[in-house]
């Protein structure tokens, strides 16, 4: 196991070069290493006696974290106030559903994140290895943001 952590440690600086070379900005880079890393080092034991090139699944790690982010970024879209009332005032868009997305607009990033994952019909434990929580963590939250959104919807604060 000693020696696996080494040649993880020896991959470190290769994994930068290509994280800065996706992103460009040296703090992003550190980022999506850093995640990389806490995925790798969860799946060392896994990996046990294996023979396994750490600076190609490195740089394999580090780009599906690349692509994790930026998919979860791209199911996200934000509107303000104006172009929240311009979406509303399209014509066939029922009041009820307008009701529902102003209740669902007072909700935490993040609730809105996970609820809008669940929507998407991804499974706990795919949304867990998105967002690189536990499968507990995330149907923990996902409940506390149920339960803020049924609180909002029976017009509680």
């Amino acid at each position: 196991m000693d020696e696996l952590k080494k040649q993880l440690v020896a991959a470190i600086p290769h994994m930068m070069v290509y994280a800065r070379s996706r992103v460009g900005h040296p703090d992003e880079a550190n980022e999506l290493v850093q995640e990389a890393l806490e995925r790798i080092l969860k799946r060392l034991p896994q990996l046990g006696g294996e023979e396994i090139n750490f600076i190609a699944y490195g740089k394999r790690t580090v780009r599906n974290v690349h692509i994790e982010k930026w998919r979860a970024s791209r199911r996200t879209v934000h509107l303000d106030d104006a172009e929240f009332e311009v979406a509303c005032s399209q014509p066939g868009i029922s009041t009820s559903y307008i009701d529902t997305m102003k209740v669902f607009r007072k909700l935490s990033e993040q609730c809105q994140s996970l609820l809008g994952l669940v929507a998407e019909r991804y499974r706990y434990v795919e949304i867990a290895t998105m967002l690189g929580m536990t499968e507990g963590a995330v149907a923990g939250a996902i409940s506390r943001c149920r339960t803020a959104f049924l609180t909002f919807m029976k017009g509680g604060h």
